[in-house]
């Protein structure tokens, strides 16, 4: 009895959309340019490969869709702006990236660099949902002493004050740009490159490998004559730990006192600025202090936290 034969395009039953790929691809014809600039976009980087080694001819059609598909995952971030150009294998690049992304040695080694920048600061992760979320702020933002009401009063108040702030917040275009415009007007500058390297442990591991890290960024590179712009890298570092940065968007940020918001987050409503002053009056009680909170969303929820004079 014979094979049965399959219509043009459908998968044969018990073959993975992966090997009926590559079946399709090694047929002279059977996979036009066109067709797999498409495809490609729906494979992890490690099926790219194995797809580009179907068939010569497909190799450089499968670059180019990795090329395309690199440009548009990276958006308008600072990765993006500070490539080195040309990305001589997409492919492999974009292995880097997606095998980075959201791991837990670059979450470990961006929060003591984090850390080592400004003294303060802590960078912290939660699990995609509210109740995370939610669970987390509420353990970094500590109410403030009332003789009216209890804390769990003022706890159940904050929590409604945050989920209002998350509902009228208007997030930038551009998320890392918003985190590079916090760092910049905080005070912290961090240690010389050379003391990092000193120390050793995950920060020192992370700045050894990152120039060897693809794509290529200038800055990244710019470790390798000694020279080190900690504010730029923390920046790239996020969009690598919440690659791809096209996906990841800003749900939340706060800044306290209110005369620090006006500054630091621009064209927001006036619901979220009269939330965010009730808001202040329930967890602010240190004076002069700032307080910064920014929320990034991908895969889970990256918290930043700045506190400074």
């Amino acid at each position: 009895m014979g094979r049965r034969k399959h219509p043009k395009g459908e998968a044969p039953v018990g073959r993975s959309s992966e090997e009926w790929l590559l079946a399709v691809a090694s047929v002279p014809g059977g996979c036009p340019p066109a067709w797999l600039l498409g495809a490609v976009d729906l494979l992890p980087a490690p099926s790219c490969c194995r797809f580009s080694w179907a068939s010569r001819l497909h190799l450089q059609s499968v670059r180019e869709a990795c090329g395309h598909r690199l440009a548009l995952n990276l958006g308008e971030g600072f990765l993006r702006q500070d490539l080195v150009p040309p990305v001589p294998n997409p492919i492999l690049a974009l292995s880097h990236l997606e095998s980075l992304a959201h791991s837990g040695f670059l979450f470990s080694g961006l929060r003591h660099l984090l850390r080592c920048r400004e003294a303060s600061s802590c960078l912290l992760e939660a699990e995609p949902s509210p109740d995370g979320l939610c669970d987390l702020l509420l353990g970094q933002l500590p109410p403030a002493v009332s003789e009216d009401r209890t804390a769990q009063e003022v706890r159940a108040s904050i929590a409604a004050r945050l989920a209002a702030l998350i509902y009228h917040y208007t997030p930038p275009r551009n998320w890392a740009s918003a985190v590079e415009t916090l760092l910049r007007l905080c005070q912290g500058q961090g240690p010389e490159l050379k003391t990092l390297l000193s120390k050793g442990g995950e920060v020192a591991q992370l700045l050894q490998g990152l120039p060897e890290l693809l794509p290529k960024t200038r800055t990244a590179q710019q470790l390798k004559a000694g020279k080190m712009n900690i504010t730029k890298l923390i920046c790239q570092l996020l969009e690598r730990l919440a690659y791809p940065p096209r996906q990841a968007s800003l749900l939340l940020q706060i800044s306290l006192p209110m005369d620090r918001a006006n500054q630091v987050i621009p064209n927001q409503s006036d619901l979220f600025k009269q939330t965010l002053r009730a808001l202040e009056g329930e967890v602010w009680c240190k004076g002069d202090q700032s307080l910064d909170v920014i929320v990034v969303e991908a895969r889970k929820y990256y918290v930043m936290f700045i506190e400074g004079a």
